[in-house]
C-alpha cells in the first residue's frame, strides 16, 4: 500500500472536493437483474468480472478520482452465513481485482476498499458477540490491503461497537480510512447515539474523514442545518426516491438535481464527495462538471 495518511489527508485538503464514483451494487443489479440475498453483488466478482471491471471504467470515464471495491459483502460474517468456508481470501481479491484492472491506464485514481457493517446495514439489532465482530473487521481489513486497495472506507456504519473496533484497529496498524455513517431521520446511528455523541467520540482516533452515505437528501440537509462537521468530512447520498431500507430501490433523483443537492454542500467544504444508491456514472458526470466549475 503506497498511500499514506500523511498523502491522504493532502489529498482531502485539496482545493475542491475528491470526487467518489457512484453505486455498484444497484447499477450492477440494474445491468444483470442478479444479486444475492446474503452476498449482495459480490458474487459478481466471480460470475461476471468483466462487468463489474466496466462499471469502474464508466465511473473513471465519468470522472470519479476514487473508486470503490465490490466487497460491501465480502466479510467474513457473510461469507459463512452464506455457508462458505474455505477460499476467503481469494473471494475478497476477486471483490477488489476488476477495481485494480480498471485503473491501469488511471493511476492517480484510488481504489477505496469497502468495509461494511458485519451484519445487514440497516439491522438495529446485531446477534454477533464482540469477539466475533472484531475477528470479522480485522481480517476483512487486513485482506482488502493485502488484496491492494489504497484506503479502507467503512461504509454505513451505525454501530458504535462495530465503528469503535474499526478505528482501534486501523490505528493500530496506521492505515488510512474514513467512517461513513448511516443515520436515522432524527440524526442517530442505530445503536442510538445522536450525531453529535458519534462525532465527540471519534475525536478519540485517528480518523482522516467522516462521511455520510446512503441517507436522503432531506436527512443530510438536517445534518448541514443541526451539526457542526469536522475539518475532513463528506458524503454519498441514496439517490432513490423512496424509503432507503427499501429492499427495491424506487425511482431516481435525476443526475441534474442531485448536482443542485452537492452544489448546496459545497459552501460547507467537504474533502469528498459522491453518490450511494441509485446513482450512475451519469451522476458522477454532472458532479464533475460541477466541480470543474
Amino acid at each position: 500500500m503506497a498511500l499514506t495518511k500523511a498523502v491522504f489527508r493532502k489529498l482531502l485538503a485539496g482545493a475542491k472536493p475528491l470526487l467518489l464514483d457512484g453505486a455498484l451494487g444497484t447499477f450492477l443489479i440494474r445491468q444483470t437483474q442478479m444479486k444475492d440475498q446474503i452476498l449482495w453483488t459480490s458474487t459478481l466478482n466471480l460470475s461476471h468480472p468483466e462487468t463489474v471491471r466496466n462499471v469502474f471504467s464508466s465511473y473513471i470515464e465519468a470522472g470519479a478520482e476514487i473508486i470503490t471495491t465490490n466487497t460491501f459483502r465480502t466479510n467474513l460474517a457473510a461469507y459463512e452465513q452464506a455457508g462458505l468456508s474455505s477460499g476467503y481470501a481469494a473471494f475478497v481479491q476477486a471483490g477488489v481485482k476488476p477495481a485494480l484492472l480498471a485503473r491501469q491506464d488511471h493511476l492517480s485514481v484510488l481504489i477505496a476498499g469497502s468495509n461494511a457493517p458485519a451484519e445487514d446495514c440497516y439491522q438495529a439489532e446485531r446477534t454477533l458477540n464482540p469477539t466475533l465482530l472484531k475477528i470479522n473487521h480485522e481480517l476483512h481489513i487486513d485482506t482488502l490491503i493485502e488484496a491492494g486497495v489504497d484506503f479502507i472506507l467503512n461504509e454505513t456504519q451505525s454501530h458504535f461497537d462495530e465503528i469503535e473496533i474499526i478505528c482501534n484497529y486501523c490505528d493500530k496498524k496506521s492505515l488510512p480510512y474514513i467512517i461513513s455513517l448511516f443515520l436515522t431521520e432524527d440524526l442517530r446511528i442505530l445503536s442510538g447515539e445522536s450525531l453529535r455523541e458519534v462525532l465527540n467520540k471519534l475525536m478519540r482516533f485517528d480518523v482522516d474523514a467522516v462521511s455520510f452515505n446512503c441517507i436522503s437528501p432531506s436527512v443530510f440537509s438536517t445534518v448541514l442545518e443541526k451539526v457542526d462537521l469536522p475539518t475532513r468530512w463528506g458524503f454519498y447520498l441514496n439517490c432513490g426516491t423512496g424509503n432507503v431500507r427499501d429492499a427495491n430501490l424506487v425511482g431516481c433523483i435525476p443526475p441534474a438535481d442531485y448536482s443542485v443537492v452537492v452544489k448546496s454542500a459545497l459552501p460547507h467544504h467537504p474533502s469528498l464527495v459522491g453518490g450511494c444508491c441509485g446513482s450512475t456514472p451519469e451522476h458522477i458526470r454532472e458532479l464533475r462538471s460541477l466541480l470543474d466549475a
